[in-house]
């Protein structure tokens, strides 16, 4: 399953002024802070950009809309659809005509959009931090450096908005030198998702490959 939530998150998902590097005292605590505000919240809607960057092949830019709460996610691009209600996965590619079922992983090694927004804070600790403005909004920009040995992450960049505790942009590097950089537009928090938003039932001329038995 990692696998091919990996293999997504690696063909979908400003340049930004920054001021000089320095680490900030009153930031120690921004991460924890994130943290928290992910949990008070029931959900987020957004469209976001993703490009991945590898010496291996050519940018790859994807677009689509990211629906988040908690372990709970939809993510929908012109190719696949995403769905977990956090015990369940489905995985629908309508150009294959196919849906792939399978459990969702408990132990955290999937990498999923919970992975890329919220789960930080007992990961990550702050190198460097340092506000810049961009488009008119101020931001926090954290950069991360992994605190376990089993980190999804060498290296993390986050923006976060000071202003709603919500990370807005986040740059990664993984294991394999590859960059992924992911912006959120048009955020909304609270949009009031329905339980429904977090199941998918798959169309009636599609091939259902059911994992779950496996």
């Amino acid at each position: 399953m990692r696998n091919l939530l990996s293999i997504f998150f690696a063909l979908i998902l400003l340049h930004v002024g920054t001021g000089a590097p320095a680490i900030a005292q009153s930031s120690a605590g921004l991460l924890e802070e994130v943290q928290a505000r992910y949990e008070s919240i029931d959900g987020i809607q957004a469209r976001f950009v993703q490009t991945v960057e590898s010496e291996f092949a050519s940018a790859r830019r994807t677009e689509g809309t990211l629906y988040l709460a908690g372990p709970r996610y939809r993510v929908e691009t012109d190719q696949q659809t995403f769905v977990t209600d956090g015990s369940t996965t489905w995985i629908y590619s309508p150009g294959q005509k196919q849906v792939i079922i399978n459990r969702a992983s408990d132990d955290g090694s999937d990498l999923t959009p919970q992975t890329f927004f919220t789960d930080y804070a007992a990961r990550y600790a702050i190198d460097t931090s340092r506000d810049t403005t961009a488009a008119g909004t101020s931001f926090t920009i954290l950069d991360l450096k992994p605190s376990v040995p089993d980190a999804s992450f060498e290296d993390v960049r986050l923006w976060v908005n000071p202003a709603s505790r919500i990370i807005e942009r986040l740059r990664v590097r993984d294991a394999n030198g590859s960059v992924i950089t992911i912006r959120l537009q048009d955020i909304s928090i609270n949009p009031g998702l329905s339980d429904t938003r977090f199941r998918f039932d798959p169309p009636e001329d599609v091939e259902v490959v059911d994992l779950r038995s496996s």
